[in-house]
């Protein structure tokens, strides 16, 4: 199974809990930071999640689980159904393209089609 599918499967099986562990909350933060990697804005909707595990002082202490925290699983979930597992490599233009080349002699520079040079003793 893909991670993709897994993450899915795991964030709906949290959506039907009241309560979790430090352990199921750690690993569903593992999971979900790994998809931070390539779905931008994934950061804001785990920070609830991780701010909820210093409540919990050993793995199989439980803790209430949150509208708000139901609320970015949905989040999740929501996105996750659009998403298709790639992200597109944007093919940006520089926003300046110089051009410039020196020696001990010389040198020169091209911009947008202007151009100017720099020869202090004639060759």
């Amino acid at each position: 199974m893909g991670k993709l599918k897994e993450l899915q499967e795991t964030l709906q099986q949290f959506s039907k809990r009241k309560r979790a562990t430090r352990k199921q909350l750690q690993s569903l933060a593992g999971k979900l930071n790994w998809a931070c990697q390539v779905i931008k804005g994934g950061r804001i909707f785990l920070r609830r999640i991780l701010d909820t595990l210093p409540q919990l002082r050993h793995v199989t202490h439980k803790v209430l689980l949150s509208a708000d925290f139901m609320l970015d699983l949905r989040w999740w979930l929501d996105f996750l159904a659009t998403f298709n597992g790639t992200m597109p490599i944007r093919n940006q233009k520089p926003i300046i393209d110089v051009q410039v080349d020196a020696c001990n002699l010389a040198s020169g520079i091209y911009f947008r089609g202007d151009w100017q040079y720099v020869c202090p003793i004639s060759v």
